[in-house]
């Protein structure tokens, strides 16, 4: 098997890990982890949230006819999922059995941002949720923050319950605060909020407010 890393972080390649039932494939996927370490698969395919044993060994799935286009996924610390519908321009958040809990942004109903449909073109403005979001993080107050996205430069702070609270973000290729396509978020346990602005080729860092730190 080909092994990959150094020390703590060293990791083997397990070819065909994962044991599907017949016929069904993968597409592009996110992933996470919960505590009894099933394994949730949030992919491109006809059965879009499949959960699967430490083994590979298929549990579940559902989404399906629901979950059109994944993009990003996360999981809190009660084991809550959050999955951006890129094409559908919402995030949904779901309990780890399947039942739809909240829904942020309005299904099939982008924000005006101008965006020609090219990811290589910036938008024309940023606007509000949501214009093909794309990633979503929970910071250790239970704060959402959503990175927005393919079709708008904007990064959103969501109240726990889904109140949207702030968002910030330009169109730009280099000042602090302007972004072209805001792929990824993480918060940092202090609370810090770092972004992948991917077509700038850069990761920026926020205070939890928005406020540029580096």
């Amino acid at each position: 098997m080909a092994t990959v890393g150094t020390g703590t972080y060293t990791y083997e390649l397990v070819e065909d890990w994962a044991k599907l039932p017949a016929g069904w494939t993968l597409g592009q996927t996110g992933i996470v982890t919960d505590a009894r370490d099933r394994v949730y698969l949030f992919n491109r395919s006809a059965h879009p949230l499949m959960v699967l044993d430490q083994d590979g060994t298929f549990f579940t799935s559902w989404g399906e006819g629901v979950l059109s286009s994944a993009h990003g996924m996360f999981i809190d610390e009660h084991e809550n999922i959050y999955l951006p519908v890129i094409n559908a321009h919402v995030v949904l958040k779901y309990s780890p059995g399947g039942n739809l809990l909240m829904t942020l942004g309005t299904w099939d109903t982008p924000s005006e941002t101008g965006w020609s449909g090219n990811y290589r073109d910036p938008v024309k403005q940023a606007a509000g949720p949501f214009h093909r979001p794309s990633d979503v993080a929970i910071a250790p107050t239970g704060e959402i923050y959503i990175s927005d996205g393919y079709g708008n430069a904007r990064i959103h702070r969501f109240s726990p319950d889904g109140s949207l609270q702030q968002s910030w973000g330009a169109p730009g290729k280099g000042a602090p605060g302007e972004f072209h396509v805001p792929h990824g978020v993480w918060v940092h346990t202090d609370g810090r909020v770092l972004v992948a602005d991917r077509e700038n080729n850069r990761i920026q860092i926020f205070s939890p407010e928005g406020e540029f730190l580096t």
